[in-house]
């Protein structure tokens, strides 16, 4: 029995029972629950669970099991097992303990499978800790894990970063008797690569050989993608070579790698070739293979062949597609993705062709795809840079529209762009909106707000956004300061002018070159003295 799942009991009773999506036969399996005991066959009932959970019929499943629990009728391991791999695979870890909690209720015993089923749940919902439980408590109720259940738990910790971990794992494997497969060492020459442990991986690598092990396409593909991500490029087409000599076939995995590879060492001409290679000869590149020779060209500075490389892509797919090859086509990525389409918005922005990133960002909208956050800032950047604050706005708009949240950042760039072409309103509905949605203006809202009010003559608003800003903790700095006795000097206004000098030097904010060229309208107003003990840090007072 399961005596340790005390935390079953607690978190099953969160489940809530639901069933959905039709499912053929299901009325029919449904009244087997009805009939006698005696007619209840086990090998039926756990092929018909089966078959539900195989086509995506968990639901059905889980009430058709549940509801041969509620009678009692003998149900098996077997069973149990298919639900709970069903539930493991949607993680849905909630009703995988209400599961739990019903066989203990059965005094139904988990075999190897089910802890492996378990385990494999918890390490995908990311809970290492309660995977690790399950290891440790399968090997003292005499249920001994296998070499699936060790490689299960080794990727686990391989996947979370906890390499050394892993390696204990391994080490508890052997000691039970098990030999490390190809489907061990691969997990761990990934783990050790994604921590920057490529020496440890391929001297695991020369290891496989010692025990006749030879690393398969899997292995050389993660190693070898491992290598060009630190720029080890020799290292990684020698690994390549040897790959070929082994006998694979490189695919696009393992060309992805290299192409990344090289455009990430600047040797784009290289990467491009294999790139040329690949849409003459295949394999076919998919979305990485075109998001990483795009993002190579573009910051090497080869603008013209990335955006034909672009169109090309698209143009080699709908040609393709029109050979009958559409199945086929879409299923090897040969259209452009989210990705591809994001990183091309950001080079143009970058090099300013703001007509190209439009006409590829309505290309990406027709293709049913959307920008991300960091793209669509980019772009209102771009545009409110370029005067275009219309179509910034309107970018800003169908953001929120897709359900993104433009932030402080995006807002400020607007505001700014306003500001700078005197469409005060248009900034203040935006600084409003701001508020309605949640964000807190910063430093540089309100900068550009009160510099706008001062230009034009607005004083009473510029102070009003001053008197909000300090009431939010946010003390103005020389800039804003220098804004406002501009603002000042215009009217000549002195107490003013005094005022926000003695709270400048009280705020501990220092005066620049450009603040005393702005006051020294005070001294042909006799106030030379009063200038002065402003330079030296002394209190101004009005008289």
């Amino acid at each position: 029995m399961l005596h340790n799942f005390r935390w079953i009991r607690a978190l099953s009773k969160q489940v809530v029972l639901h069933s959905h999506s039709p499912c053929p036969h299901y009325n029919t399996l449904s009244s087997h629950t009805h009939e006698c005991k005696h007619e209840f066959s086990v090998v039926h009932f756990n092929k018909s669970i089966d078959a539900l959970c195989k086509s995506g019929n968990t639901n059905k499943a889980w009430n058709l099991l549940h509801s041969a629990i509620t009678k009692r009728l003998p149900v098996d391991v077997v069973s149990f097992n298919a639900l709970l791999n069903a539930l493991g695979n949607g993680g849905d870890l909630c009703r995988i303990t209400f599961v739990l909690a019903e066989m203990e209720e059965m005094e139904t015993h988990p075999n190897v499978i089910t802890y492996t089923t378990l385990i494999k749940a918890f390490c995908k919902g990311c809970r290492m800790k309660e995977a690790h439980e399950l290891f440790h408590k399968m090997r003292m109720t005499h249920c001994f894990p296998d070499i699936v259940t060790y490689n299960t738990i080794i990727d686990g910790f391989c996947k979370k970063g906890r390499v050394d971990e892993a390696s204990v794992m391994v080490a508890q494997m052997i000691k039970d008797g098990f030999s490390p497969n190809i489907i061990t060492y691969s997990t761990i020459i990934n783990g050790l690569c994604k921590a920057n442990g490529e020496d440890e991986a391929l001297r695991l690598v020369a290891g496989m050989r010692c025990v006749h092990l030879s690393p398969d396409i899997v292995t050389y593909n993660t190693l070898i993608d491992g290598l060009y991500k630190v720029k080890r490029v020799n290292e990684a087409l020698a690994l390549l070579c040897k790959m070929i000599q082994d006998g694979h076939v490189p695919n696009t995995c393992t060309y992805t790698s290299v192409i990344d590879g090289f455009c990430k060492a600047r040797k784009t001409h290289k990467a491009y070739n294999i790139f040329v290679q690949m849409m003459k000869f295949g394999p076919f590149p998919n979305e990485m293979t075109f998001s990483a020779i795009i993002d190579g060209l573009y910051k090497d500075g080869r603008i013209s062949e990335a955006w034909d490389c672009f169109h090309n892509i698209w143009r080699k797919g709908l040609q393709l597609n029109e050979i009958t090859y559409n199945y086929q086509v879409e299923n090897r990525g040969c259209f452009p993705n989210v990705v591809t389409y994001n990183i091309l918005l950001s080079a143009l922005c970058k090099t300013r062709e703001i007509r190209r990133a439009c006409e590829v960002l309505d290309e990406m909208e027709l293709r049913g795809l959307k920008p991300n956050e960091v793209t669509c800032s980019t772009i209102i950047y771009r545009l409110c840079k370029a005067g275009d604050l219309g179509s910034a706005h309107l970018l800003m708009n169908k953001m929120i529209h897709n359900g993104m949240a433009p932030d402080v950042v995006n807002y400020n760039v607007l505001i700014n762009g306003y500001c700078r072409a005197r469409e005060t309103d248009k900034a203040l509905k935006l600084f409003a909106n701001m508020k309605i949605f949640g964000l807190t203006p910063n430093l540089v809202t309100y900068k550009a707000l009160i510099g706008t009010f001062c230009k034009e003559h607005k004083l009473n608003l510029a102070f009003t956004m001053l008197d909000e800003m300090r009431g939010k903790g946010l003390f103005p700095n020389v800039f804003t300061y220098n804004k406002l006795f501009c603002g000042l000097r215009k009217i000549h206004d002195l107490r003013k002018t005094f005022l926000l000098m003695n709270q400048m030097q009280k705020q501990g904010c220092v005066a620049s070159d450009t603040t005393v060229k702005i006051l020294s309208w005070l001294v042909d107003f006799g106030q030379l003295e009063k200038l002065k003990d402003f330079v030296n840090n002394n209190s101004v007072y009005y008289f």
